[in-house]
């Protein structure tokens, strides 16, 4: 059944922002409307002098998400045939971080023959860009084989918005490892920073939708309980946020529980967690050991959503719970509520 989408509407522009986080990001977005005659003419550009003008973009205050003529130029003119040697020369020189990232997304998107662990040492050197490193980070996630030594490493590093990047990583290739270190941030949660914080979350959340034990799944929601209640992160940080996240997308009966019994969540996100767990809701109201707590927090859902396309589910309901007078009674008058009020 396919409801209307009652999720907080976000812009392309963020999405595209978003993806312009990932290795050949800049191409992600190529199909974007581009005028191939552009490129042509700056893929003829000398290659100095190509580079002079990304750096004099970067100076006016253009991010690499703002050139992707020059991008697809790049790939035009330097394609797989960049060598290490090349690569690794420009990345210590004091070109501008917005030449070097779109270099290491060209590399990526050409499928040039470098080996990005050569620039391990890169990665905790903090005079150098962010961006630059987190692209060679990137590249090494997405290597036919990538080192999961050194992301793990880097996780563990010292430059805490790198590891958060490298922990996500590091779920997706050696998920006990992540485990650990998330294990570690919660043992140690009043020394942790927001990242690690927020790494802890993102990790437990993974584990918690594949099914966490349920000594994991009770650890998780204790760091969200005690996250949604730490004073020490700013409303800019929006933690409250990445708790709702965390437990929103994970799909699972106890994230919605948690949500929806919570006074510290808006009506919208409350909304936004019964379109989550449509299926799993569905699933509950045909189980004959659903209690009358699981079906309370089932109804209150519904009757935020607020949508008529709920009544056949709940007509279904009423008929399988025919036998539990409280039950039928109180499906029924969610029922008669959405045939009046719902959209």
């Amino acid at each position: 059944m396919k409801r209307k989408n009652k999720i907080i509407v976000v812009s392309i522009v963020v999405c595209v922002a978003f993806a312009l986080l990932t290795a050949g990001s800049v191409f992600a977005v190529k199909t974007v409307l581009t005028d191939d005659s552009v490129t042509d003419n700056l893929a003829k550009q000398d290659l100095s002098l190509l580079f002079d003008e990304i750096d004099e973009h970067e100076a006016q205050g253009k991010g690499p998400e703002e050139l992707t003529y020059y991008a697809l130029a790049l790939v035009e003119k330097l394609g797989e045939n960049i060598s290490q040697e090349f690569l690794e020369k420009i990345l210590k020189s004091e070109r501008s971080d917005t030449l070097k990232v779109l270099l290491l997304q060209c590399c990526e998107y050409a499928q040039a023959d470098i080996d990005y662990t050569e620039f391990a040492d890169m990665l905790q050197d903090q005079t150098i860009g962010y961006d630059v490193r987190s692209n060679i980070l990137a590249n090494i996630y997405t290597a036919a084989e990538p080192d999961v030594s050194l992301i793990e490493k880097t996780a563990r590093g010292a430059d805490e918005r790198l590891a958060f990047t490298a922990l996500r990583y590091l779920w997706n290739v050696n998920p006990d490892a992540a485990c650990t270190i998330a294990d570690e941030i919660v043992e140690n949660y009043d020394e942790a920073s927001t990242y690690e914080v927020r790494g802890a979350l993102m990790i437990m959340s993974a584990e918690f939708e594949n099914g966490a034990t349920k000594e994991k799944t009770q650890r998780f929601l204790d760091l969200c309980e005690k996250v949604m209640s730490d004073d020490r992160f700013s409303p800019e940080e929006d933690m409250q946020g990445k708790v709702f996240v965390a437990l929103a997308t994970a799909k699972t009966w106890d994230g919605y529980v948690y949500i929806l019994s919570s006074e510290q969540f808006t009506a919208e996100q409350k909304i936004y967690t019964v379109g989550q767990h449509e299926e799993l809701i569905c699933e509950k109201l045909a189980d004959e050991k659903l209690t009358q707590e699981e079906l309370s927090l089932i109804l209150q859902g519904i009757s935020l959503y607020n949508e008529k396309s709920w009544i056949a589910e709940l007509s279904a309901a009423k008929s399988f719970f025919a036998a539990n007078e409280a039950y039928a009674a109180d499906i029924a008058d969610v029922i008669t509520c959405l045939e009046k009020n719902g959209e």
